[in-house]
């Protein structure tokens, strides 16, 4: 035999209101300052510099890397991040940097 189905309730559960996304921050975990540059590689003009311990908001691509010129700070490596600097978007090195929300 089958069960008889309860009640149904009138009034749905509301639902969370939506959270806003978390900021997007570069953090410089190395012992010395960083370079900003205009692209992803040593070659190109260095715009900026991120602070021994300091961050910088996430840039157009947030917290996509992108691959590009070789470097050879912090292990070397050719990952490299875009951050806000000066009011412009530049790129670090990926090798570099942590990534965080604060």
């Amino acid at each position: 035999m089958g069960m008889a189905a309860g009640p149904a309730s009138a009034a749905a559960a509301p639902s969370a209101a939506p959270r806003a996304a978390a900021k997007c921050y570069i953090h410089n975990w190395t012992g010395t300052t960083l370079n900003v540059r205009q692209g992803p590689g040593t070659a190109f003009k260095t715009i900026g510099t991120i602070l021994k311990g300091g961050k910088l908001p996430c840039g157009v691509n947030g917290d996509s890397g992108t691959s590009g010129g070789k470097y050879t700070s912090c292990g070397g490596g050719s990952w490299w991040l875009t951050v806000k600097s000066n009011k412009q978007d530049g790129w670090v090195a990926g090798e570099c940097v942590a990534i965080g929300a604060s």
